[in-house]
């Protein structure tokens, strides 16, 4: 959409989300590596059942990224969506912002479906409390830290990508 609008403002909300979906990905991704077993494909769902009570802060820090991946605040995925709907809204494609609002209220059905796992199911027996690597951890607490930082305080770095497109924008 941000694209499509093809004025600074949508690509600099290009930039932007680009940095939000970064960390949050990585994050989520941290959560799914630290909670894999050994000989396991890919963990399912059952997998993060009773998370909060196993892992209370990894619960936690998932849950930031799926609210951030769903587009709700105050996480930097609500803003990275606000500056691209509003670029969208700016350009005169109000109809493509409609649907894009619609597919985003569609996917929070998704994302909150593994919060409500975590946090509401009891645990799977054979699923023990996950071991965190060091690497593991300083990647969840960065990646949570920005994650909420993006989505509490995005001037930074929203003015960082203003301004780097204007180099190239002119």
């Amino acid at each position: 959409m941000a694209l499509v609008a093809g004025t600074s403002r949508g690509f600099s909300s290009i930039l932007f989300y680009l940095v939000v979906y970064a960390f949050m990905n990585l994050g989520a991704f941290a959560v799914i590596i630290a909670l894999a077993r050994q000989g396991e494909e890919r963990p399912t769902l059952s997998t993060y059942a009773g998370l909060s009570s196993r892992h209370p802060a990894m619960a936690f820090a998932m849950a930031v990224f799926m609210f951030s991946l769903a587009g709700l605040p105050p996480t930097g995925g609500f803003m990275g969506k606000f500056y691209i709907f509003s670029a969208a809204v700016e350009a005169d494609y109000v109809g493509l912002t409609v649907i894009a609002v619609i597919c985003s209220l569609i996917s929070v059905f998704f994302y909150l479906r593994v919060v409500v796992v975590m946090y509401m199911e009891e645990p799977q027996e054979g699923h023990p409390s996950p071991v965190v690597s060091p690497a593991i951890l300083i990647t969840l607490l960065l990646a949570t830290a920005a994650t909420l930082q993006l989505g509490i305080m995005p001037a930074g770095v929203w003015d960082l990508a203003v301004r780097s497109i204007r180099v190239f924008w002119g």
